[in-house]
């Protein structure tokens, strides 16, 4: 054989080599499967910070560091022997929750193609799991272990948050009269009287108009949330191509 041809049986070998090693990459990557809008298995009236606390004891089975960033929203992170790491954020509310992707070191993510080492993948489904053996256990014990402040206190239905919406920034006492009419008892009942007790042209004046109620902020904006998510996760599956909206993921099992 010529050293010109033993040049070129090296070549290949080192070709097929190469191609051996990408393939072999290829096979460790998946595409991303985050959680969209899952529905929560919580009891009704479970409140957004039990929510909260159910999710990060289910981060300290699944090893998954819980840090709030604000209401209804925690960042996770896990950190496997050191080597390799994933962050992810956490959106949820008294409904519905969400895991997407933030960043990663040692986990072979393509971001033009959003793929990612397919244990991503099972360490985000462990988590959604747990996250919904906690709302399970909640749902068991009911409302018995909840302080009597937390049982008496009222809970906006969707409804009523979608009434408050419609009529919050109002300067017209009789849209608050109206609203107590429907809602006497209702979480936004309290504001709705101090309101309605006001003449209409003192209405958000400078002496009226305080801090919003930090509970009040945290249902409507959770409520309106919620609505935002849906519409995301609609336009998300939308194939423009075709103009029709994709399928969504089979739930896991």
């Amino acid at each position: 054989m010529s050293i010109g041809g033993v040049s070129d049986v090296k070549r290949l070998i080192g070709f097929a080599m190469l191609s051996a090693l990408f393939a072999v990459a290829a096979c460790r990557t998946a595409p991303i499967d985050d959680v969209h809008s899952a529905p929560l298995k919580a009891p009704a009236g479970v409140t957004l910070d039990e929510v909260q606390k159910g999710i990060v004891r289910a981060g300290k089975v699944t090893a998954w560091q819980m840090t709030e960033i604000a209401p209804g929203h925690l960042e996770a992170k896990v950190n496997v022997r050191g080597k390799h790491q994933a962050l992810v954020d956490i959106k949820f509310d008294t409904e519905a929750f969400s895991i997407r992707y933030r960043d990663s070191v040692n986990l072979n993510y393509d971001e033009a193609r959003a793929m990612i080492h397919p244990n991503y993948n099972e360490w985000i489904h462990s988590l959604e799991a747990q996250i919904q053996n906690e709302m399970e256990s909640i749902a068991a014990a009911g409302v018995a272990e909840r302080s009597p402040a937390e049982q008496a206190k009222p809970v906006a239905t969707s409804a009523e948050a979608a009434a408050w919406r419609n009529i919050r920034n109002s300067r017209n006492s009789d849209d608050y009269r109206a609203f107590l009419a429907a809602y006497p008892d209702g979480e936004f009942a309290d504001l709705a009287r101090k309101r309605a007790a006001v003449p209409d042209n003192q209405l958000w004046s400078s002496a009226f108009a305080g801090p919003v109620p930090a509970n009040e902020k945290r249902r409507v904006e959770a409520f309106f949330s919620g609505q935002a998510r849906t519409a995301i996760v609609a336009l998300e599956r939308y194939n423009t191509k075709n103009n029709i909206f994709a399928p969504t993921r089979r739930a896991q099992s």
